[in-house]
C-alpha cells in the first residue's frame, strides 16, 4: 500500500503525456474508481510518511492535501487528543530530518529499507509519530472491494 498513491500519480502523469487529447477523460475514470474503492486519506498519509518520497519529492512536506489527510488519519487512529497532537508536532522533526531522522544511516537507507522498518529504526526521536507511522505503513493492499461474487 505504501507505494500505491505514488504509482497512481505517476500513471496519471504518463497518461497526460502520452494522450493529452483524451487524458482528462481517462483520469476522471481513474479518480472516480480511486475515490469509490480506496481509503484515500490512508494512502495519502502513507505517501507522506514514506521517507523515500518525503526526502526526494520537492514540495511534499508542505502539501496541504497530504497534511490534511495525515491529520484525518491520525485523529481516526488515535483516540487521545493529546497524543494525536504530539504526533502532529513530531511531524516537524520528520520533515526537517532532525534528531534521529537526520543520522547518516537514516539518510542512506531511506530508499533501501521497507518504510515501516525504517521508522522502527530511525523514528526514535518522535515516539508517538513513530508508532502511528508503523501502523499506517504496515497496512496491506486488498482487492476485495473490487471482487464480484
Amino acid at each position: 500500500m505504501v507505494f500505491l498513491y505514488y504509482m497512481m500519480e505517476r500513471t496519471k502523469k504518463q497518461i497526460s503525456e502520452n494522450d493529452p487529447k483524451h487524458a482528462q477523460e481517462f483520469i476522471n475514470i481513474i479518480e472516480r474508481r480511486w475515490d469509490y474503492q480506496m481509503g484515500r486519506d490512508l494512502h495519502l498519509a502513507a505517501y507522506y510518511l514514506n521517507p523515500r518520497f518525503q526526502y526526494t519529492i520537492l514540495g511534499i512536506d508542505m502539501d496541504s492535501e497530504l497534511l490534511a489527510a495525515l491529520r484525518n488519519v491520525i485523529y481516526k487512529m488515535v483516540l487521545d487528543l493529546e497524543i494525536a497532537s504530539l504526533c502532529l508536532q513530531e511531524t516537524k522533526q520528520f520533515r526537517e530530518r532532525s534528531d534521529s531522522f537526520g543520522v547518516p544511516s537514516a539518510v542512506v537507507s531511506k530508499k533501501q529499507m521497507n518504510p515501516a522498518e525504517w521508522w522502527i529504526h530511525f523514528g526514535t526521536s518522535a515516539e508517538n509519530l513513530r508508532h502511528m507511522a508503523v501502523r499506517i505503513l504496515s497496512q496491506t493492499v486488498s482487492a476485495s472491494g473490487c471482487e464480484r461474487n
